[in-house]
């Protein structure tokens, strides 16, 4: 069980997010502090991205930390109320699934949240994987025995589970799992206290949203949450988000970017339930900003489906010429695989927003109907099947541009972890070798984001790359360096002492290099919003350097600087005082 740390959040929307597109579609990593207060409420988030045997669920570790971070942050509810487990394997799902009634108090409203694969089991029921399922034993969670145990709790008012997951044979890339239904899926449960909020009530997909880096599920009822939804069923926004108008938000903010998603909302009367109101609610993005999201999304899958049917090509023609020997049977396996590329075409599946749909809706509500207003990639240049044979060579830094795009088109392929894992690295040992920081950071980058986080040595040097930027990589360098400090346990003896105080000594200087700036920018403009923001930075600032003051007073180090910035931060010696 991992539980996320605060400081992660107040910098996400600062850190690295991979090449931008032209569109650049609203970021909901970060949630929206409010003033919002739920001490009844309790949840269990979920992610479960790196499966040992299944396909990765890309981006299912961002989706649940930003659930988790709006249900502190936005919705108010207590941080210790919340129990996140990042990649947890079947047993620690069913061990946490029992204590679910426990997280919330009489009267209150128990969230869980699910981000990876899902299931069906031979029952029909629908299974929550953990890392050890397979294709073969897709072992996980009963829903039906989470709801259960869920409506049990003691006063319990409602339950709300949230799922990003498909439960047919596609994973979150569009691509198969191995993994088949069972059995035809049975309904959704149904309670008048339960509300089941997913995708698709079916087998269908759970699609992500790459410019956004997460699932497109979780990225529109995220931003739903945010105020996107106000006033989406009536035109009439009254500073409060109901449950009915983020449903009917997310199915807009789906469609709008193409994506043939069905989202559900099954259980009791969903249409007046309040879920967030305030005046943080912050406005949606634009029908234009979405339509131009949509045509990149449109030609970025057409892409990708290229680079799917030529890399599916080429692997079987080398199976071909590998066992060609003129015999009949190697001619039919070339008849075969003419009838299957000799002239291939593609098929995208895209939908379209029309707001008469939007207008229907409406009607049906008893609202008013208001009515708001690519390259073709070619085929690598050189092989990089063999990638120990390539090893050497990106240890030199001589890996030539044909090689390295073939392992990045083999990278965006490739579907399992371990061996997502192993491209990346050799990409970045080659950057290394070559002497290109820019190439490597952007490497690194897409590596901690998209592809594993695990490695503390990794995001200590990324932390450290970062903070070579100034305060432009602070918030990289705060979160990057907690990331490590998650998975400090794999160092041990002076190694483990050296490298945590490190980190801290990362976090404490990123800390007060936003505070010299955030200090600067109300010096050269001294407005209530930038003496809020230099206090905040302060405060952080404070916080920090004491955490690294304390760390190094333990560990026997020099403590000269810690005591210095945490002095300078605090404003009085007594605050540094052992």
């Amino acid at each position: 069980m991992r539980r996320f740390g605060a400081a992660a959040v107040l910098t996400a929307a600062l850190t690295w997010a991979g090449p931008a597109s032209a569109a650049r579609l609203p970021a909901v990593a970060a949630a929206v502090p409010s003033a919002e207060r739920a001490p009844r409420d309790g949840a269990l988030v979920i992610g479960v991205e790196g499966y040992d045997a299944l396909p990765q669920a890309v981006w299912a570790g961002g989706d649940a930390r930003a659930w988790r971070d709006w249900l502190v942050q936005t919705a108010g509810v207590g941080p210790r109320a919340v129990v996140s487990l990042q990649d947890p394997d079947t047993r620690a799902l069913l061990k946490e699934a029992k204590r679910l009634p426990k997280l919330v108090k009489p009267g209150g409203t128990l969230w869980v949240v699910y981000a990876g694969h899902g299931a069906v089991g031979a029952d029909g029921g629908r299974l929550l994987l953990g890392t050890d399922a397979t294709a073969d034993a897709p072992r996980g969670l009963p829903l039906a025995d989470l709801v259960d145990v869920a409506l049990r709790a003691k006063g319990v008012a409602r339950v709300v589970v949230v799922l990003d997951a498909g439960f047919g044979e596609a994973g979150r890339d569009g691509l198969p799992t191995g993994l088949r239904p069972a059995a035809a899926p049975a309904p959704l449960p149904q309670d008048p206290r339960l509300f089941v909020w997913a995708p698709d009530a079916g087998l269908g997909p759970a699609p992500t949203l790459p410019p956004a880096r997460h699932g497109l599920f979780t990225w529109a009822a995220l931003g739903a949450l945010r105020g996107w939804a106000d006033g989406e069923r009536d035109a009439s926004p009254d500073g409060r988000v109901t449950l009915g108008e983020a449903s009917a938000a997310v199915q807009r903010l789906a469609v709008s970017t193409g994506a043939p998603l069905r989202p559900t909302l099954a259980g009791g009367d969903r249409a007046d339930w309040t879920l967030i109101a305030g005046k943080h609610l912050e406005p949606g993005p634009s029908a234009a900003l979405l339509a131009e999201a949509a045509a990149e999304e449109r030609a970025r899958r057409v892409t990708d489906a290229e680079a799917a049917l030529r890399a599916s090509a080429a692997a079987a023609f080398a199976e071909l010429q590998s066992g060609w020997d003129a015999s009949p049977a190697s001619r039919d396996a070339a008849a075969r695989f003419l009838e299957r590329f000799a002239a291939p075409s593609l098929r995208v599946e895209w939908s379209v927003w029309l707001p008469e749909a939007a207008a229907a809706r409406a009607l049906l509500d008893g609202a008013p109907a208001a009515i708001a207003g690519a390259a073709q990639p070619s085929a690598p240049a050189a092989a990089c099947d063999d990638l120990v044979a390539l090893e050497p060579a990106a240890m030199m830094g001589q890996l030539d541009e044909g090689q390295r795009a073939c392992l990045d088109a083999r990278l965006r392929a490739e579907r399992q972890q371990t061996a997502k894992d192993r491209i990346s690295r050799i990409l970045i040992v080659d950057a290394e070798a070559a002497q290109d920081p820019a190439r490597w950071s952007a490497l690194v980058g897409r590596h901690l984001e998209d592809i594993d986080r695990s490695d503390p040595d990794l995001c200590l040097r990324y932390a450290v790359h970062q903070h070579r930027q100034g305060v432009e990589g602070a918030g990289d360098v705060l979160r990057w360096a907690d990331v490590a400090l998650e998975n400090k346990q794999v160092w041990v003896g002076p190694e483990h002492t050296k490298k945590v105080g490190s980190l801290l000594r990362l976090r404490a200087e990123a800390a007060h290099g936003l505070w010299t700036d955030a200090e600067a920018r109300y010096k050269a403009e001294p407005t209530g919003d930038n003496e809020a923001a230099s206090e905040d930075a302060r405060g952080l600032s404070k916080t920090t350097a004491r955490e690294w003051l304390d760390y190094a007073r333990a560990a026997r180090q020099p403590i000269d600087t810690p005591y210095n910035l945490c002095v300078s931060a605090a404003g009085t010696r007594s605050f540094c005082a052992e």
